[in-house]
């Protein structure tokens, strides 16, 4: 039986395990905070472009039991390393290997502290290049890449499938403040269902809801974008181009949405994390600036605080809650409303 571990933003676990299952089979084995274990009856084949709500992709080594707070627990998991994941390792015939931690928790030890123990295991063992987090040394081509998790007592291990993480998009190559998680972006655009004429995302930034969602629905529905800053405008522009799709991506105000199209379903994160804290008064101001378009769409998608679900309640709209995930630390939900 081989098992792959799956890596999602939080909330996105379920999501992003029936996805992988959809297209490759294989049957849930565990769901834990950003993780899903798939198990297989056979080696399969598989294509990292193909998924889109996962973070990472790994071949699971096997939990490490007896882990604690403390560095002196460490020792179970520098055994085990040296125990079992040398053999793997060496059949990759790896060049460079970069071991990355996380865990859960207050621990007595840092990640960097963990890393070192597990780089200096491996490089006891095998002639290798250890690229080194602490030190920030830049990716490689060809790196195998390590990765734990420890959540409560235990030591998640796994070797990536692929060189780089799976949510970098190639497309993306500029970097623009309050740029969505391309997975989250492609949970999101996973609930367009009903037809319209056209998708749109009023606040679309640097483009990466529209450009997810071209996965999803027909593909032949025009995408457009609206944003009042050029300099969003401009990095949408090229990152479309950058996917050789149509996209039309217009500098304009979304108030003004309704008076250029009809028939349109919405996909957005507005900015209400910019501009107002989820508890700010002001924020039901901007809540009603949205209504006028909300009540004209087919339907809406948004990532919004949860007092926008309060909001909706009062202005008699029928929505529901997809999932909850966190955005920069904040808490945020994806509300569907019909």
């Amino acid at each position: 039986m081989l098992t792959h571990w799956i890596r999602s933003a939080v909330g996105l676990e379920t999501l992003a395990a029936n996805e992988f299952i959809a297209k490759f089979g294989g049957s849930i084995k565990q769901l834990s905070h950003r993780s899903a274990l798939v198990s297989f009856e056979a080696e399969i084949k598989i294509n990292p472009h193909s998924l889109r709500m996962a973070d990472d992709i790994y071949t699971y080594y096997g939990p490490v039991s007896n882990i604690d707070h403390t560095k002196s627990s460490l020792q179970h998991l520098k055994q085990w390393a040296a125990d079992f994941l040398i053999d793997p390792i060496e059949k990759l015939s790896a060049k460079y290997i970069r071991t990355t931690v996380s865990f859960l928790g207050s621990r007595n030890y840092n990640r960097f502290f963990v890393e070192s123990i597990l780089n200096q295991v491996i490089q006891e063992h095998v002639e290798v290049t250890i690229l080194s987090n602490e030190q920030s040394e830049t990716w490689k081509s060809n790196e195998t890449r390590i990765r734990v998790h420890i959540e409560d007592s235990l030591a998640h291990i796994g070797i990536a499938l692929f060189d780089k993480p799976i949510h970098r998009r190639d497309w993306r190559t500029e970097s623009y403040e309050g740029q969505l998680h391309p997975p989250v972006a492609s949970a999101i655009a996973s609930y367009i269902s009903k037809p319209v004429s056209c998708v749109v995302d009023p606040f679309c930034g640097s483009g990466t809801l529209l450009i997810e969602s071209l996965n999803y629905g027909d593909p032949n529905i025009p995408r457009i974008g609206y944003d009042i800053n050029p300099e969003a405008i401009e990095i949408a522009k090229r990152n479309v181009e950058r996917n050789g799709i149509n996209v039309l991506i217009e500098q304009k105000d979304f108030s003004l949405l309704s008076e250029n199209i009809s028939n349109f379903g919405i996909i957005s994160n507005p900015p209400w994390g910019k501009k107002f804290k989820p508890d700010s008064p002001e924020l039901d101001n901007f809540y009603a600036s949205l209504y006028p378009i909300l009540i004209q769409a087919e339907w809406s998608i948004l990532l919004m605080p949860e007092s926008f679900a309060e909001w909706m309640l009062h202005n008699s709209l029928k929505f529901e809650t997809l999932f909850i995930t966190r955005i920069r630390g904040q808490v945020v939900h994806a509300y569907k409303i019909k």
